[in-house]
Parts: C-alpha cells; structure tokens; sequence
C-alpha cells in the first residue's frame, strides 16, 4: 500500500478527506507553495483546474520528495461567473457572505474539484481525478457546518445544503469520486470477494427510527438497532447489506445507498465495510496487516442468557481479559424470556493466523461459562469512515 501526503492548509478538508481515504496510509501537510494563490484568483471560465492542479503538486514534490497530492476546486456559476476556492475565499474575507449572496444567490451552477497525485515528480506521470456536482447557489446560507460555501450550496437532489448535511457531505459533494478513483491508486489492486457493509444513521426520535426501519424494508437491506451500553454514541441504527466484486464495487453500491439515506433526511454517520470469508482482501500475516494500520479484524459471536441465573458480570469480565466488549440488538425480544448478547473483539497489526488464534483463545475461554455460543464470524473491516464513533466503547487491541 503507497503511502502518500495531502498537501493542504485547510484541516476541514483534510478531515474530509481523511474519510474518504479511510483505511489508507495519507497524512495532511501543510506547505506554501509561492505563486499559486494569484493563479487561483483568475482566469477564464470554465477554469482549467487539470493544469493548475498539476503545476502545485509538482511544486509540492520538489519540495517534499515523496508522493503527494493536492486538489484545487471552483464554484461555476451559469451566465458565465467562475471562483476558485481561493478565489471564493478572498471575496468571503472582504464581502462577507451575505453580500456575496446578494450579488451571486440564486443562480445555478456547479461545483468542481481536480485532484492531482504525483508518486516520482516526472509531469508525464502525475494522474488527475476531477469531477462535479451540479446545483443551486442559494440567496440566503443555512445551516452551520461545512466550510466555503456549503451552507449557500444545495445539491441537486436533496432538500438540504451541505452544510446541514454535514455528516454527510463527505460522499456528496464533488471529492467524492475523485477520491475514490484515488484510492484505487493507492491501494493494492483488490482481488475482491463477498463484503458486508454496515451505514450508522443518527435517529433519535420513534419517528426517525420507524422511517429508517421503512426506508430498510423497501431497499431489502436488514435493519439494526445495537446498542452498546456505554461510550460516544452507545444507540447505533445501521443496515447490514451484502456485496460481491471488488471493493471500488462494493463502495459504490454502498454509497449510492447512503445517499438515498441522505436524500431521506437521515445523516449518515459511519460507513463500514467487511471482507467475509474467503475474500482475498483479509492480510495473510502481520507485515500485510501492519501495512493497513486503520484496517482490523473483527470477531462476534453471540452469547445466549438464560432468563434466570445469568451471570451477565462474569461475561463482561471473561471478555475483558481479552480486550473484546459486549452489545446486543436493542429491538429484539425473544419469546422464552432469554436474552442474547454479541460478543465483539477487534485486532489490529496481525494476519489473519494470528487473528484466529486470539479469537479461538476468547472462544475457548468464554465456553467454560457454560452458556451457549452461536454465530462465529470473522471479518476484516477494509474501510471505517469513523472509527470515534466507538470511543469509550470499544478501545483498540493489538
């Protein structure tokens, strides 16, 4: 897997893009790179932000001599009327965004973004990805996250800016397939296999968790209500859907129904995807997994209690001992009075051999509980868009 630098000074951006890159090995920078402020304040529209894009990642890789890439956007407005991000940005720090609204709102356009990678520096060799979203810019901004100009930016499609979208706009705005073209590039081909893809939503309300549940039964995908007990965000609603191909297909499945969840209302607040059994995309041994360090394996079993008599301390402690933590499905009521619980132990840095034994060594322990084990399952999650949304829950083991 090519390790790679995101030269920006925009940490919004690279948090973004951070989650789009999830599970590879990119780290921000920021660098000055002189001359190309005034380049991105002019020029003809439609720009050509293929070239200038390709000029300052070339400039990043004199400097930084390691592979790199940069992106340079705009905001295309139909009549002709063009602002690169910088450009928008001057014209906010003088204006004021209410008095750019006034003069630009209510006009059509797009928004575009080119993003350009170099792995050596050579010109002939740097690899572009571009891509747009078409759009309306509104008179009035709404909502208050996001940056530039999502909150005067309403996509085609959603009733919603980008900015009240905030969760989501990682996979709806322009760098989305870009990105995705990206890692493609980065990461080693995948052979590909069956996946499993999980989408968290934030839904609160009875109502939201009746839609979500309806939203789920019409695009036949399972509905999940886990509740963790403790940490961040110890409610998660989420689907569970299957896939089979590659993972650029596997995500783009994955995707298109998280904007189908968006275009609903719901924010989406974590994308996951799981290589099953026998995908070739699960590390061997350790120096493949350790080259994947935000990638890990995930092991669940279920744990069946008994109405009376179960002791449900003994099973949290059993579980501890081997860093692994328990959930269970907060919606699911079984008739004989039982209760279930899933058993969950996440491994980092080690291949799929040494992985195994951990799991066997939690199995073999938890048996001598006495309580019935069911549902074994091995995945290895290849993408997690946010892993905070575990935090106080389930802490990393290696």
């Amino acid at each position: 897997m090519s390790r790679a630098i995101f030269v920006t000074g925009n940490h919004y951006k690279a948090d973004e893009v951070g989650r789009l890159l999830a599970g590879l090995d990119v780290s921000p920078r920021k660098l000055a790179l002189p001359g190309f402020a005034d380049a991105e304040l002019q020029g003809p529209s439609p720009l050509d932000l293929a070239s200038i894009a390709k000029r300052k990642v070339l400039a990043a890789y004199a400097v930084l001599g390691a592979p790199c890439f940069v992106e340079t956007t705009a905001l295309e407005l139909d009549e002709g009327t063009c602002f690169t991000g910088a450009r928008f940005k001057k014209e906010l720090l003088e204006r004021g965004m209410q008095d750019f609204l006034s003069e630009h709102g209510g006009r059509r356009g797009r928004t575009r973004v080119a993003v350009a990678f170099s792995e050596d520096g050579l010109p002939d060799r740097v690899r572009v990805f571009e891509d747009a979203i078409e759009g309306t810019l509104l008179t009035e901004p709404r909502g208050s996250g996001g940056f530039g100009w999502d909150n005067a930016w309403l996509p085609d499609g959603y009733q919603r800016t980008l900015a009240e979208m905030e969760r989501n706009k990682f996979f709806l705005n322009m760098r989305h397939r870009p990105y995705l073209e990206l890692a493609d590039l980065l990461r080693p081909a995948s052979p590909g296999g069956a996946y499993e893809a999980h989408l968290t939503v934030s839904a609160r309300s009875e109502e939201d968790l009746l839609r979500f549940r309806a939203f789920c039964d019409a695009a036949s995908v399972k509905c999940i209500f886990i509740e963790l007990g403790r940490g961040a965000e110890p409610f998660q609603p989420m689907t569970a859907s299957y896939h089979h191909g590659t993972l650029r297909h596997a995500m783009e499945e994955v995707r298109d129904m998280a904007r189908a969840l968006a275009s609903d209302g719901f924010d989406v607040t974590r994308m996951k995807l799981e290589a099953l059994g026998k995908n070739r995309d699960m590390p061997e041994d350790d120096a493949a997994a350790l080259a994947q360090p935000s990638n890990y394996f995930e092991f669940h079993v279920k744990v069946l209690l008994p109405a009376h008599g179960a002791d449900l301390d003994a099973l949290q402690a059993r579980c501890a001992s081997h860093g692994a933590h328990l959930s269970r499905n907060a919606r699911k009521v079984r008739e004989d009075g039982a209760s279930e619980r899933f058993v969950t132990l996440r491994v980092h840095g080690l291949g799929k051999v040494k992985a195994d034994a951990r799991f066997d060594s939690l199995l073999e322990d938890l048996a001598g509980l006495g309580l019935p084990l069911t549902q074994r399952l091995r995945e290895y999650t290849v993408y997690d868009s946010n892993h905070a949304l575990d935090r106080g829950w389930l802490e990393t083991s290696s």
